[in-house]
Parts: C-alpha cells; sequence; structure tokens
C-alpha cells in the first residue's frame, strides 16, 4: 500500500500536470492521473461538457465521479510505489462539483444538499498525506480556452473556472490544504515541492 500520496489541485491549466511529471523524472513514484482514465468508458468532450454543465440527471455527474474516483484509488492501493503523485485530489472535486452547480444556476442550500449525495468516502480523502494547492498569479483568459468547445461553451467553462477558483479560495481559507503555492515560474515551484517532500519524509527515493 502507498504510504505517502501528495494531491496537487487547483483549477484546469494550473501546471499540474507539468509539475507533477518533472518531479516524476525526480522521484521513483507513481503517478495516480486524472480519476476519469481509470474507468473503461469512452466519453468524448462535448458529451463531458454535457454531463458537468447540461444534463439535468446531476446523479450521473455524481455517480461518475465517485466511481472513476474509487478505481483510482483502487489501482493507487495495488501499486508497490512508496510514493504516489496525484492530480487532484477529493477536495478538489468538491469544488469542481460545486463550481459546475453554481454555473448551471443551482443557489447555495441546493448545491449543500446535492454535495451530501456526492459525499466521497473518507479513506478517498486519508489516502493524501500531503495536499497542495496550486493558485494561478494570473487572470483566466478566456481566448485560452479549450477549442473543442463553441463560444458559447467556453463561456460556460470560463464562468465554471472562476467558480471553481472562488472555492477554492475558501477551501484554502478553510485549511484543507497542507500547502498552497502561487504558480510563477514551474521551475521554481517544482523546487519548492521537492523541497516539501524531503523536508515531511527525508532524502527521499531519488532517481
Amino acid at each position: 500500500m502507498i504510504k505517502k500520496t501528495i494531491s496537487f489541485n487547483g483549477i484546469d491549466n494550473c501546471g499540474k500536470t507539468t509539475i507533477i511529471n518533472r518531479l516524476s523524472r525526480c522521484y521513483e513514484c507513481f503517478i495516480a492521473s486524472d480519476p476519469f482514465k481509470y474507468i473503461n468508458v469512452n466519453i468524448s468532450k462535448q458529451d463531458m461538457f454535457s454531463i458537468w454543465f447540461e444534463d439535468k440527471n446531476i446523479s450521473k455527474l455524481c455517480d461518475l465521479i465517485k466511481f472513476s474516483i474509487e478505481e483510482r484509488y483502487n489501482t493507487i492501493l495495488k501499486n508497490n510505489f512508496d510514493l504516489c503523485l496525484m492530480d487532484k485530489g477529493c477536495y478538489n472535486f468538491v469544488a469542481r462539483i460545486a463550481a459546475a452547480l453554481k454555473t448551471r444556476g443551482y443557489s447555495d442550500d441546493m448545491i449543500e444538499n446535492l454535495l451530501i449525495e456526492c459525499q466521497l468516502k473518507k479513506e478517498y480523502i486519508d489516502i493524501e498525506t500531503i495536499k497542495i494547492l496550486i493558485v494561478r498569479n494570473d487572470i483566466i483568459d478566456i481566448n485560452s480556452l479549450d477549442n473543442s468547445f463553441n463560444i458559447e461553451q467556453n463561456k460556460i467553462y470560463y464562468k465554471y473556472l472562476c467558480e471553481q477558483n472562488s472555492i477554492l479560495m475558501k477551501q484554502r481559507n478553510n485549511n484543507l490544504y497542507d500547502f498552497v503555492l502561487i504558480n510563477d515560474k514551474i521551475e521554481d515551484i517544482t523546487n519548492k515541492i521537492g523541497e516539501i517532500i524531503d523536508k515531511k519524509y527525508g532524502k527521499y527515493n531519488i532517481t
């Protein structure tokens, strides 16, 4: 069982994947990528957009997230590496669900009730021994968003990213993350995380 799992959290394009890939070249580790990659379901970007922002059956979104996180969790447990670098932890997904519902126009009370329905198992959260929040130091540029979406979809996606960023900042203020790092230069932030790993676990298994 993996004893040291570091989750990297933040909005899309904040540098999570790049940082994880850089660290993986320095440490012997297992990369726990986006949980949707662990389910044997072929979902196009347009279908995924519909599930997140258009489908009236919210349970479909919650069930998909819970199932994919469970599959990733089981994969992590089966892996022999001591160190795991995780792309998006549980609190990040709570923020993403809440942001999607907020973007749809749901009230705070409705969102709170739906989040109870979507509640993730405690062991999925507890496996994250260090939770790192990566914060962008610039304003999200709507023109740099996914070109597979049309203009109206990008407006919705942009609103979702802004809502998610706001929720992540509330989580930050509630001390849900062990470390909060501003994404200025990828090299600098990668080095800072390396220092966190070495300070927490000693000089780790560097490849």
